[in-house]
């Protein structure tokens, strides 16, 4: 992977540079143009044309068209060079991150030109870094450090927040809106989960200068936590002991007795051998 570098991805400054040129040359042409370009700016564009067609937001690209989450950062694939006449309107072409090709319509030639002018400080080079692929980089990057068993754990959490928009760059990818999908039908233990997971893919693309400041610091789990599983009461858990050890002879009768005893998880009881029972009886090795 050759990864580009945010400076170059999101010149914020470049913008607002080229943004407050274009609300300065709108000035001088008076107050009625200033207004204008003041108004597209605000609203990235967009707008209606003569025949009553509407035009796409270019933040329904990344966030989802009726998407009620913050908007996320619209970024794009092209921009035209220039605005074109539109009968009595002027409009401005672009294809989006998916590379679906669209335009927005504009009252004057000068907020279209100002529209393209901040907006090709948000093209990107190449179409940037498709998620799903980033997904599948950075698990086989973990591997030498996680248990097979942790990968598949991982991969399954990325998998559920990136759903349905593996081909959507990692530069603009709508976290907010990803999240915001996902919480509806997931437990808080879930979401606690996934976010985790989410917070260590954002920072190895952090590192490798795709993605410019963390898109997930605004993102807060919804629900409260549960505060545990229910527990045998102390003359419960003796029912329970007397009941397994009348099936001594079975292994799983036995498991179940030890964890009443031990606290142990399933699979570390199961994974107990002969030796681990150390001290004439008194230590329980627990390797894993």
């Amino acid at each position: 992977m050759d990864p580009l570098r945010a400076d170059d991805q999101h010149p914020v400054g470049d913008a607002l540079a080229t943004a407050l040129a274009a609300v300065a040359a709108a000035a001088a042409k008076g107050p009625e143009a200033l207004a204008v370009v003041i108004k597209a700016l605000a609203s990235g564009g967009q707008a209606g044309d003569a025949q009553g067609a509407t035009s796409l937001p270019d933040i329904s690209i990344a966030a989802g068209k009726d998407s009620s989450t913050p908007k996320e950062e619209p970024m794009y694939r092209w921009v035209s060079q220039q605005p074109y006449r539109h009968h009595r309107k002027w409009r401005v072409w672009f294809l989006g991150i998916d590379g679906q090709k669209c335009h927005n319509t504009f009252e004057t030639e000068d907020a279209a030109s100002a529209f393209i002018q901040v907006a090709k400080t948000k093209v990107l080079v190449g179409g940037g870094h498709p998620v799903g692929e980033l997904v599948t980089e950075y698990l086989n990057s973990r591997r030498p450090a996680l248990r097979p068993s942790s990968i598949k754990t991982l991969e399954f959490r990325l998998r559920t927040i990136t759903k349905g928009r593996a081909t959507v760059p990692v530069e603009a990818f709508p976290w907010r809106s990803a999240w915001s999908e996902l919480v509806e039908g997931q437990s808080v233990d879930s979401q606690h989960g996934i976010l985790a997971a989410a917070d260590g893919f954002v920072s190895y693309c952090m590192k490798a200068g795709l993605v410019r400041r963390d898109p997930l610091a605004d993102v807060e789990v919804q629900g409260r936590k549960k505060r545990g599983k229910k527990q045998l009461h102390i003359d419960e858990a003796k029912r329970f002991v007397d009941e397994a050890l009348k099936h001594a002879d079975d292994p799983i009768a036995l498991a179940c007795a030890a964890m009443v005893y031990t606290g142990l998880r399933p699979g570390e009881i199961m994974g107990l051998q002969v030796r681990d029972l150390d001290a004439d009886g008194t230590v329980l090795w627990v390797e894993k």
